[in-house]
């Protein structure tokens, strides 16, 4: 069992892996972004963040997971 130490490490490595897009159009899938950043960095997951307060046409953000932290960095910059 891992302790609450090595458990925090492994979240915050998992955090600076992490970028957050914004403002996607609302036809936006997982393989849309999946395909556009593969050419930049292997994407280890993709979660959208639903918008629980208004309708499904205005923009929708993500979570995608990428496979260093240094490729984070490149991507957005």
């Amino acid at each position: 069992m891992e302790s609450s130490a090595e458990e925090y490490a492994a979240f915050e490595d998992k955090v600076k892996r992490t970028a957050y897009f914004d403002n996607l159009s609302p036809q936006v899938s997982e393989s849309v972004i999946r395909t556009a950043l593969d050419q930049f960095a292997v994407v280890r997951s993709v979660k959208f963040i639903p918008n629980y307060t208004g309708p499904t046409i205005l923009p929708q953000c993500a979570l995608v997971e990428l496979d260093s932290a240094k490729k984070v960095k490149e991507v957005i910059a």
